[in-house]
């Protein structure tokens, strides 16, 4: 569900879409009852008790939204790096951008990341 929202971040995801992707085998019943708790579980890891309800996860009866203001993802940083890169005003500083943005995203997510040193 993480992993819907934050590709979605900023956006509403409708619950009934969540279902569908999480549960399809699922009765509706029991797939909404799966969804509150894994909602419940996700807001309790990513708002706790020390930060108000609703700064990072929002949610009503038909649709929930992981708020940007709240967190950053891999993608979202990627993206903006390539917006910055085709807006470049010339060949060698869009070459130079996408490198950057390609070279960070490695990095970020090489798996032997957490054995280097900075």
């Amino acid at each position: 569900m993480l992993a819907r929202l934050a590709f979605n971040l900023d956006l509403d995801v409708k619950r009934d879409k969540l279902i569908d992707v999480l549960w399809p085998d699922s009765d509706i019943d029991n797939a909404r009852h799966s969804l509150a708790q894994a909602l419940s579980s996700l807001r309790r890891q990513l708002e706790p008790p020390d930060l108000p309800k609703n700064s990072v996860l929002l949610a009503d009866h038909t649709r929930i939204r992981l708020l940007a203001d709240a967190v950053s993802t891999d993608l979202q940083r990627f993206a903006s790096s390539a917006t910055l890169a085709i807006k470049a005003p010339n060949s060698h500083d869009k070459v130079d951008l996408w490198q950057r943005a390609i070279t960070r995203s490695l990095m970020k997510n090489s798996p032997t990341r957490r054995y280097q040193t900075h």
